[in-house]
């Protein structure tokens, strides 16, 4: 054995609910619990003086690239911002000093922090037109521009049924959504791949931090999410610098793929040399496609019934990609928050399994904020893993109570329904819509409040076991890891976190406390919060 964790109070985290006092790990394994330590002569021996060890957290949705990226930009979920005029300061202070034509960015704005109101073109225009500013919504789906950007966009592409927003006047007010909000990325603002791979070294050292040792990144290469066609190319060249510090999973865009073209008539949809889903190993992987279906439902673009008849993507052209994905082989991870397009999503699935039958596809509907009973019970029989933010109960609960109706309420951000039909549950944040700290999300999940206290949905909580299994063992299996990475059970990755308390011990308000102290990968000792663990 190469460590031996020992006075420790390990949660193995499988299904049995085994517990133990010691770890023996060896080659990057947990190879023995409960081991003796007279019998064995390890290269290293950690008196953990009784904390607890998890498994690694594993985020099974987040926006890495995002993530980094923000972390060098305006940040505008900053508790300090707490209205306009506090955005347009901030971006002044920044038009201070920035040259002149270099890019202003602020990410995280949202109305609900704001009194209810938005940034807009002119007010910007005012503040600047030497500088090109973008102000991106916390939710990723929507920002405001200033008229120097606005230029350089060309809209004709998009779809008639996505306007752009203008006043009363007929002029713009600077609010893109959607698809108008990527023409930023995919015309105006490239990044270079060097940009890109130091904004997943940042990243990855701050989840390293918070314990997450695994990661799945939502959406890579085109569309809302994506930072350009070779962003999957600087994920691996992250792995050649040793900027990759976390397990990764990349979801393609399913704007990146094409057809490809085979023998005897045959195409398949997918990435050049027609890999897919599973292609890699365990540092680096492709996991599944990611389709677009809806927006937001604060924004008011999510797919509602009894909301416009228009879906905000083109229903057909989703329909015939998700079947010819499905056919190809595709794992399909696909966005849709409003109760209608969970049901679209379904009905696209049901029509791939009946006229491509495969094995155990797993596909995910990404955040299913909306899921009626008879939508839970068609993921049941499909086998369809949702992916709610167990987060999101805390930080947009407020605006939903006041949004939605009571009989919506009651099918938002379902976790307990889910796992009594028996679906696998996932943990995730949404990373940067969140803060994405696994120990916020697991609180919210078992408190099921908001962060203004406010109940929301209280029987749909969690028991503190049943969360952390989620944000351990459900990630893995959502993108087909379980056999090596979830729990700490002999011949898993020896990937797995120390704490400063037990989240099944503690008052059930208290677990958002809980702090990291150290956290490990593969064997390796990759964060030491207070340098003690390493001895």
């Amino acid at each position: 054995m190469d460590t031996i964790l020992h006075n420790a109070n390990v949660i193995v985290g499988d299904a049995t609910g085994r517990r133990a006092a010691s770890l023996g790990l060896a080659q990057g394994r947990v190879v023995a619990l409960e081991v003796d330590s007279a019998l064995v002569d390890p290269d290293r021996r950690v008196d953990l003086r009784g904390r607890t060890v998890v498994p690694g957290f594993h985020d099974a949705h987040c926006h890495t690239t995002w993530y980094g990226l923000s972390l060098r930009e305006l940040p505008l979920d900053d508790p300090k911002i707490r209205d306009l005029d506090d955005v347009y300061a901030a971006v002044a202070a920044a038009a201070a000093t920035q040259p002149e034509g270099g890019w202003i960015i602020g990410r995280g704005w949202h109305p609900l922090r704001l009194g209810g109101r938005s940034p807009r073109l002119p007010d910007l225009d005012r503040i600047t037109t030497r500088h090109p500013v973008w102000l991106v919504a916390s939710s990723g789906h929507a920002s405001v521009v200033n008229s120097v950007i606005l230029r350089l966009l060309d809209f004709t592409h998009l779809s008639a049924r996505r306007p752009l927003q203008t006043d009363e006047q007929g002029q713009p007010t600077g609010l893109l959504e959607e698809d108008a909000h990527a023409c930023v990325l995919e015309q105006a603002r490239p990044y270079l791949l060097d940009d890109v791979v130091a904004a997943i070294g940042r990243a990855h050292d701050q989840y390293l931090r918070v314990g997450i040792t695994s990661a799945q990144e939502a959406g890579v290469g085109a569309g809302l999410v994506g930072y350009g066609g070779a962003e999957m190319g600087a994920y691996q060249v992250a792995r050649e610098r040793g900027r990759l510090r976390v397990r990764t999973t990349l979801m393609p865009s399913a704007k990146g793929l094409h057809d490809l073209h085979q023998s005897r008539g045959e195409t398949l949809f997918g990435l050049g040399l027609g890999v897919h889903t599973g292609f890699g190993d365990d540092r680096l992987r492709i996991g599944p496609v990611k389709f677009f279906t809806d927006g937001s439902v604060l924004a008011g673009t999510a797919g509602m019934h009894g909301g416009p008849e228009q879906p905000y993507y083109d229903h057909e052209w989703l329909r015939r990609r998700i079947i010819d994905a499905h056919r190809s082989g595709w794992q399909l991870a696909i966005h849709a928050q409003g109760d209608a397009a969970v049901d679209f999503v379904l009905d696209c699935l049901e029509e791939s399994a009946r006229r491509y039958p495969r094995h155990d596809p797993r596909h995910r509907i990404e955040h299913a904020s909306i899921a009626t009973d008879q939508a839970v019970a068609r993921m049941a029989r499909l086998g369809v893993i949702p992916d709610p933010q167990g987060r999101f109960v805390g930080v947009v609960g407020d605006g939903l109570l006041d949004l939605l109706d009571p009989a919506q309420l009651a099918n938002t951000y379902r976790s307990r329904t889910f796992l009594a039909a028996g679906l696998v549950l996932p943990g995730s944040s949404d990373r940067p819509c969140t803060e994405g700290i696994p120990m916020l999300g697991i609180h919210d999940m078992v408190n099921r409040r908001t962060d203004s206290g406010r109940p929301f949905g209280l029987e749909e909580a969690l028991t503190p076991t049943e969360a952390l299994r989620a944000y351990s063992h459900g990630s893995a299996y959502a993108t087909f890891a379980e056999d090596r990475l979830g729990t700490l059970a002999e011949g898993q990755h020896a990937d797995l976190v120390v704490l400063d308390a037990d989240p099944t011990e503690v008052a059930p308000e208290s677990i958002r406390e809980i702090e990291v102290l150290a956290t490990y990968v593969a064997g390796q000792l990759v964060h030491d919060r207070d340098g003690r663990w390493a001895r």
